[in-house]
């Protein structure tokens, strides 16, 4: 849940529409690129060194986190266009 300005509480539309099935699946999605293409077969080594919770990393991984903001650290670990692209792409095909 978020809270608006005057305390008003509401969910965006876009993580309201993400199912547990979803979510599961960007997760998973997210832990193949990481060891795939990111070239981090250590989830510590990723945790470390891009300043991320390494429990919290963790349960996105394996669908237990709500929070969706995370594909963003993989999109901005990404060394090329090309491999954002590949990011992206596989990311909305989760979907």
């Amino acid at each position: 849940m978020f809270r608006g300005c005057w305390g008003e509480s509401h969910t965006p539309g876009f993580v309201r529409g993400v199912s547990m099935m979803d979510r599961k699946r960007i997760g998973l999605y997210c832990k193949h690129f990481r060891t795939d293409v990111l070239h981090y077969s250590c989830l510590a080594d990723f945790c470390r060194d891009y300043g991320l919770n390494y429990k919290t990393i963790w349960a996105f991984e394996n669908g237990r986190c709500q929070n969706i903001k995370y594909p963003v650290y993989y999109y901005n670990a990404c060394f090329t266009e090309y491999d954002k692209n590949k990011f992206v792409r596989g990311f909305f095909e989760c979907l």
